[in-house]
């Protein structure tokens, strides 16, 4: 009888380590964002070809507008105890033709287990056409208006749109949607649904598992390596430049 109790107990005592482990997470994101700061600053871009934005923790939004003439940087700080907003920022340096953006969050406050964890929400507004290159940890991942862009993102979703040059984009995990482009695509993915639509020049991709979705493809579609998930790729609908949200 002692045995069984004991077994019973044993159980018992498990299956509320499972529940506590479970739960824990949620505890923990349901706070992060206890302690906020704003940041804002504008940089020229009569110098500038080409931005190259890195980003660890946090959204990310990468966008142009006909009227922007500079360089915009809109950023949240986010943490779960004031005193880790210190040594958190954005930072940034010219090199050639290109301005190298960064966030900056210390190591001892991002970890998922971290008592200190941290985030930063950022906004890049860009003169309309700039090429860009994105490196994005985890977060939503949102890019429109550029020239050229090269992606590499970590987890999360991913849009791009209204793209005037070609894209490339290696992914982790999470959805993707990559529509109106000027140029050819070429996508490198993990895990994760893709959508493309309406394309000005070819599509190439490596895909480990997830649905893919192509349609209106001006050249060539290319499907080199598909792990599992369905293909549906549409050859009736071609692709319209009158159709192409690029004006």
């Amino acid at each position: 009888m002692k045995k069984n109790n004991c077994l019973i107990n044993r159980k018992r005592a498990a299956l509320m380590g499972s529940l506590f482990i479970t739960l824990l997470p949620i505890v923990v994101l349901a706070d992060d964002c206890a302690y906020e700061q704003q940041l804002n600053f504008t940089l020229p871009s009569a110098a500038v070809r080409t931005v190259d934005i890195s980003a660890g923790s946090g959204s990310l939004k990468v966008y142009s507008t006909p009227t922007a003439k500079e360089v915009s940087v809109n950023a949240r700080l986010c943490a779960k105890r004031e005193r880790n907003l210190e040594g958190m920022g954005v930072d940034h340096v010219m090199q050639a033709d290109t301005l190298h953006l960064w966030t900056r969050i210390p190591d001892s406050h991002s970890g998922f287990w971290s008592r200190g964890y941290a985030s930063i929400d950022l906004e890049v507004q860009l003169p309309e056409g700039m090429a860009a290159n994105v490196t994005d940890g985890s977060g939503e991942l949102s890019i429109s208006g550029t020239g050229d862009l090269q992606v590499v993102d970590g987890s999360g979703t991913l849009d791009i749109f209204a793209i005037a040059g070609s894209v490339t984009v290696d992914d982790g995990s999470g959805s993707m949607s990559i529509e109106d482009v000027r140029g050819d695509v070429s996508v490198d993915d993990g895990s994760g649904d893709i959508d493309i639509a309406r394309i000005g020049g070819s599509v190439t991709l490596r895909d480990g598992s997830g649905s893919i979705n192509v349609r209106e493809v001006q050249q060539e579609v290319s499907i080199l390596e598909d792990g599992s998930g369905s293909v549906n790729i549409d050859r009736e609908m071609r692709y319209s430049s009158a159709s192409a949200n690029l004006e």
